[in-house]
């Protein structure tokens, strides 16, 4: 045991300064401070009706009129108290309040991957940092989608797990990619799943093609029958949240199209548009703002005000209110409580 700790020193003092730089960074939570996060206070609003009953009743109903006209609670609010990622999840909030444990699984995520990438411990720390202090991240965390954050912050551990297990780890490989895929599928953000499922269907493709140009395809196999286990696992383990989620999408607008569109005489289903799909994504230019925040002028409502560039502008023009374009001057003038 001496040695394991002399052996791993550098890696604890690292997860140990993790603890302290949330802890410190977070002061305010101690304080009896929340963020006023919007989709976390819809999501109260949404699920008031269900826990009216549930204080009343004992138990929460299957059923809300509060969303969409009607729909399944288990869409928007389920526990899941049988499941072990609960557990876990539980243990670490409990320690660590929203959103500490979300920054922390940051950290500890991203470290973990760049330390099974053989990086040095203190570059890998920095890069972990890095990685999470990246403004989308704590974006995400602002506005409230806390289970994408958590399911972004499980993707490093993952992808570290498959790299163990095509680099030869026989027991901790697979079971680290059962344990980490499990918390990944449990904290309920299947969109950023699959865009991680997609993401290592690359990394096999390479691996694949490296181990055939070395003559190591029986390795490979063994190893991707390992990571295949592990996978039913993790699935198993969060049945309760996949089997009903994949029910519900046949009756919902996001899944199977059932909108049958006439076209030159022709029948076919049509699904929703393209657009929709992409109506929250970012553009490729706004990826710099992963980099460099405000890079495309800041949240959504901006932050306009009369020291900007912008206003000090409106101003100079407001007294040619009556040229073209004075209109849209006065109006903005206005709005500034000019």
């Amino acid at each position: 045991m001496k040695n394991w700790f002399k052996a791993n020193s550098a890696h604890l003092i690292v997860i140990a300064i993790f603890i302290v730089l949330v802890f410190f960074y977070f002061t305010p939570v101690w304080q009896g401070k929340t963020l006023a996060q919007s989709d976390v206070v819809q999501a109260q609003a949404a699920q008031k009706e269900l826990f009216d009953f549930k204080a009343k009743d004992g138990q929460a109903p299957l059923w809300t009129n509060s969303m969409f006209g009607g729909m399944p609670t288990y869409q928007i609010w389920q526990e899941n108290e049988n499941n072990i990622g609960t557990y876990f999840l539980k243990a670490v909030k409990f320690a660590f309040p929203s959103p500490m444990d979300t920054v922390l699984f940051y950290l500890l995520g991203a470290y973990f991957l760049f330390s099974v990438l053989r990086i040095k411990p203190w570059l890998a720390a920095i890069g972990a940092v890095a990685i999470a202090f990246t403004s989308y991240n704590f974006i995400y965390i602002e506005a409230g989608h806390i289970t994408r954050a958590n399911a972004i912050a499980f993707i490093p551990p993952v992808i570290a797990a498959v790299i163990m297990c095509y680099r030869g780890s026989k027991l901790w490989g697979p079971v680290l990619l059962a344990l980490f895929l499990s918390l990944e599928i449990r904290v309920n953000h299947l969109q950023t799943t699959y865009y991680l499922l997609m993401l290592l269907m690359v990394y096999v493709i390479f691996t694949f093609i490296d181990a055939l140009k070395q003559n190591q395809l029986k390795a490979f196999f063994i190893a991707s029958g390992r990571q295949v286990l592990a996978v039913v696992i993790a699935l198993m383990v969060n049945a309760s949240i996949l089997l009903p989620t994949w029910e519900y999408s046949k009756l919902s607008t996001r899944g199977h199209a059932n909108i049958t569109k006439v076209d030159n005489a022709n029948t076919k289903e049509k699904g929703l548009d393209k657009e929709y799909a992409y109506e929250w994504s970012q553009g490729i230019g706004e990826t710099i703002t992963f980099l460099i925040p405000n890079a495309y002028g800041g949240s959504t409502g901006g932050q306009l005000n009369e020291k900007s560039h912008v206003a000090k502008f409106l101003m100079e023009k407001r007294r040619g209110l009556g040229s073209p374009g004075g209109a849209v001057c006065r109006r903005h003038a206005n709005l500034l409580g000019r």
